[in-house]
């Protein structure tokens, strides 16, 4: 008896650690709550919990919260080197009826903050397709792209791009 209470003690100390080290996911009481928090998560520059968050926003049946977090979700995942996460991502907010020149720029702006160049130069050609009149957006993300491959910390900023951030 005493045997058995003696082997089961490591498993349950193991129980309760992964439960104290966030064993349980975090959830959210609405999407746009989830959608909040991810919102925070980002420009706390915690992209894993943003991704979490995003994810669970994203399944909203409002069009409008499931269309930030799809971009939101995209940027963070970006963030996390999970390419083809994002990718995927990104596709869902250029299938939304509500996708516009703004969602196109950050979409190119995720990227080139990854260095992923070729595909924020994708994205920028895609925005000044699909969206012409906002063709002065997409140059001055393409001026940013320029600037960040030869590490021009000046250029970026006078662009608005902070720090190259």
């Amino acid at each position: 008896m005493i045997h058995s209470r003696m082997s089961r003690l490591p498993i349950l100390s193991l129980l309760l650690l992964a439960a104290a080290c966030g064993g349980e996911k975090a959830s959210w009481a609405t999407p746009e709550a989830a959608l909040s928090a991810g919102a925070e998560a980002m420009a706390k520059g915690d992209y894993k919990s943003a991704a979490e968050a995003m994810s669970a926003a994203s399944a909203s049946s409002d069009a409008k919260v499931a269309y930030e977090a799809y971009l939101y979700l995209g940027e963070a995942q970006a963030r996390l080197n999970r390419t083809e996460d994002a990718k995927a991502s990104f596709d869902k907010a250029q299938n939304s009826s509500l996708f516009d020149a703004q969602g196109a720029q950050r979409i190119a702006e995720a990227w080139m903050h990854t260095s992923q160049f070729e595909l924020a130069e994708a994205a920028v050609a895609m925005g000044e397709t699909r969206f012409p009149d906002s063709k002065a957006n997409f140059e001055r993300v393409r001026a940013g792209i320029e600037a960040m491959k030869s590490g021009d910390a000046d250029k970026m900023a006078e662009l608005g791009y902070a720090g190259g951030d």
